[in-house]
């Protein structure tokens, strides 16, 4: 993560654009399902916790992806989608 001075005179971590093909089989971190889904972190977690969002599968001991496959089906059919 690339940081970036703050007015403060403090460093910032930078976020990257993250290119994400969700029409490939696979798995993607949080910085990736953010960058396409474009909630706070704070809120994807607490939506996960809530049943609204797909849970996170174990990719190794410390790090999680989510499956391409939910993510677009997330996007394809959001959960407070408003129909009139």
């Amino acid at each position: 993560m690339m940081e970036e001075e703050a007015e403060s005179g403090r460093k910032r971590p930078t976020v990257q654009s993250v290119a994400v093909d969700l029409d490939r089989p696979g798995y993607i971190r949080i910085e990736a399902v953010l960058s396409v889904y474009p909630i706070s972190r704070a809120a994807w977690y607490q939506g996960i916790k809530d049943g609204i969002y797909p849970k996170a599968v174990q990719l190794s001991r410390r790090s999680v992806g989510w499956p391409t496959s939910a993510i677009k089906a997330l996007i394809e059919n959001p959960p407070f989608s408003k129909v009139r």
